[in-house]
């Protein structure tokens, strides 16, 4: 996935932010809609907006940029959660009655309605197969579909159809988490098969994970513990307490933090990614519904269910910067890394409210800014290949931190001796970070 984000001229990498003004303005839609499900295009002009409203089910598509509504793509009825394939520029919603629409994201239009059983759901992307990947609750199996040509090449039996997945690149795995049957069952994607089966105490929810350990987390429900897997072996190594059944989960690659929200615990609990500990437990106003990161400058932000508010946490002290007044209903928050916002869909309120760091913080892309041709892929394995670019001063590779780990030079770029991760290409003498997904 091609990921851009701003650096305001003058400024350094990492900026304190200010207090004021967070929210930049409130997307009214139709009255009819109930927002849920959010997934911006690769470079972030496009939001698109699931409206679950069985009466008026469909797509919406916002123009990020302006910040208005473009109009509605009907697709099926209560469609699902959205997926977007950045290598043919296509959205994917799947929708109850057993079918997946491919829209074509340049026309916004559904070119296929593609049968693959009833109820799918926990639909993700491989940018390196370029294959998009589904669970069927209906026959409890992943299906696998070539997204060159939108069409069905397997079946992968599955124990159950669980919507919870978790793509691990760097692994070549996707992690599935089994509910019913308290367990993770882990898919080898060179081969698509189901390769491991990782045993729980509890039915798993929530997933995240960390790059950087390689790890994956796991909320299970009724024991009130996020259980932590080890990727390379596909092992369980231990739980970390947390509060009254984990509902949402969020992994914020600044600090290498995962954040996890509890329904009857109404709180956040905080947990370092390399110790595995907690680090502190923020009450909340009410329940924390939907999660996202902002992997530049480390701010987490959080919707309040019942508040009407949006919690904006700081990564490194995770303090709480601003409780931000929101629609009716906060749900799900999506962060959209091009355009730099944070979306929140606002369910009874019938709107989308766009977050963005105060003044202060990393500002809106300029106008006039240079802008970078495409390079190709971001996920690299070993080798950086950079072409020569005009004007380019020179290249520098960041950590997730602002960190500078190594000079880049065009042509052939060794990077094979980093830890497997996420890493910002910044090119001098452009405004703009790429980010870079190393494997091994």
């Amino acid at each position: 996935m091609r990921r851009r984000f701003c650096l305001c001229a003058g400024c350094c990498f990492l900026v304190t932010a200010s207090f004021a003004q967070w929210l930049e303005t409130t997307i009214e839609l139709p009255i009819t809609s109930i927002p849920v499900s959010m997934v911006a295009n690769a470079d972030g002009t496009k939001l698109y907006v699931t409206n679950v409203n069985s009466d008026s089910s469909c797509v919406h598509i916002i123009d990020a940029v302006h910040n208005t509504v473009l109009g509605r793509i009907p697709c099926g009825s209560s469609p699902g959660g959205l997926c977007f394939n950045t290598a043919g520029n296509k959205l994917y919603v799947p929708i109850p009655d057993g079918t997946i629409a491919v829209i074509d994201a340049a026309a916004d239009t559904v070119t296929k309605n593609l049968s693959v059983g009833r109820y799918p759901g926990g639909l993700c992307y491989d940018a390196v197969r370029n294959r998009i990947y589904c669970v069927c609750h209906d026959d409890y199996t992943l299906v696998v579909i070539d997204a060159a040509a939108d069409t069905v090449v397997r079946r992968v039996a599955l124990t159950y159809g669980s919507a919870v997945t978790c793509l691990n690149a760097a692994e070549d795995k996707l992690y599935i988490a089994n509910s019913p049957w308290s367990m993770v069952e882990v898919v080898d994607l060179s081969g698509d098969s189901v390769e491991a089966r990782v045993n729980l105490r509890d039915s798993p929810g929530p997933v995240g994970l960390s790059p950087a350990q390689n790890r994956l987390y796991c909320g299970l429900h009724v024991d009130s513990v996020v259980a932590v897997i080890d990727c390379s072996a596909d092992t369980l190594i231990g739980y970390v307490q947390v509060g009254m059944w984990p509902l949402v989960m969020c992994h914020n690659s600044f600090a290498d933090k995962l954040y996890c929200g509890t329904y009857a615990g109404e709180d956040v609990t905080v947990i370092d990614c390399a110790t595995n500990s907690p680090l502190r437990t923020i009450r909340f106003p009410s329940i924390p519904w939907g999660m996202c990161a902002d992997p530049v400058t480390g701010n987490v932000y959080v919707t309040s269910r019942m508040t009407d508010q949006a919690l904006v946490i700081d990564g490194s002290g995770d303090s709480v910067l601003a409780a931000v007044a929101v629609g009716h209903i906060p749900g799900t928050a999506y962060w959209s890394p091009a355009r730099h916002r944070a979306y929140i869909a606002n369910e009874n309120g019938r709107s989308v409210s766009v977050l963005r760091n105060s003044p202060g913080g990393v500002g809106e892309m300029p106008k006039t800014e240079a802008r970078m041709p495409n390079f190709g892929p971001t996920i690299v394995r070993g080798v950086l290949l950079l072409p020569p670019v005009s004007g380019v001063e020179r290249d520098v590779l960041l950590d997730v931190t602002g960190r500078k780990v190594m000079g880049l030079v065009t042509g052939t770029n060794d990077v094979s001796h980093l830890a497997p991760g996420a890493y910002f290409l910044h090119r001098l003498g452009y405004d703009v970070l790429e980010e870079i997904l190393i494997l091994r």
